[in-house]
């Protein structure tokens, strides 16, 4: 973090929030990356595509693949952006978790949103 933070750098976040929490699995990592830094919608797309990136370019065994799902999942629950959360369940191909999302009784607006946008 200290040196991201000293060169500025918002892109890697997403390469350091890939690591870990995809690859590691390290939950107490992104405790302290959420005291210092506010979570944005471009960390969430940038470790959205390098989990993407690696699943297609077969860097990744299926346990490690799995496990990787369950770590999106769950970092995507942090989003405080509704659009861009369904957006990228949709994106990783989770859509039966897009279509429940999308369902909850808390989501007609952006059910409207996306209805107007299919």
């Amino acid at each position: 973090m200290v040196v991201a933070e000293a060169y500025n750098s918002n892109d890697a976040w997403g390469r350091a929030l890939y690591h870990n929490l995809i690859e590691r699995n390290d939950w107490t990592y992104f405790r302290e990356f959420q005291s210092r830094v506010q979570l944005t919608s471009s960390h969430l797309e940038d470790v959205v595509n390098k989990f993407l990136q690696n699943r297609q370019q077969g860097h990744s065994n299926d346990s490690s693949l799995a496990a990787g799902s369950v770590s999106l999942q769950k970092l995507l629950g942090f989003s405080s952006d509704a659009k861009v959360r369904y957006l990228l369940y949709k994106k990783l191909g989770f859509v039966s978790i897009a279509k429940n999302f999308l369902n909850e009784e808390n989501n007609v607006y952006l059910k409207d949103l996306m209805s107007d946008n299919l």
